[in-house]
């Protein structure tokens, strides 16, 4: 009975000194962890600004899409009248 309390008791300081010396590593990993999770939600950000500039720039090239970017800068068809605006 002696034995088993002995082991026990190596365990226990074993386990102790583990978690001592381990206070850092799991600090460091919860940083690690909160910066990936900033890094994933940037990248998420950046990925979709691309997927919308991308459609955009297809809008663009389309005739239709030029069109409308012309007259955006004010641009007219020769003798063409522009409505009357209503106040």
């Amino acid at each position: 009975m002696k034995r088993f309390g002995v082991v026990l008791l190596a365990v226990a300081i074993a386990v102790l000194a583990a978690m001592f010396f381990n206070v850092g590593t799991w600090e460091l990993y919860q940083d690690q962890k909160a910066k990936k999770s900033a890094s994933d939600a940037r990248m998420r950000m950046a990925e979709e600004e691309r997927a919308r500039m991308l459609e955009e720039k297809s809008e663009l090239e389309k005739p239709r899409g030029r069109e409308a970017l012309a007259r955006e800068q004010g641009y007219k068809r020769p003798g063409e009248q522009p409505l009357p605006v209503e106040n």
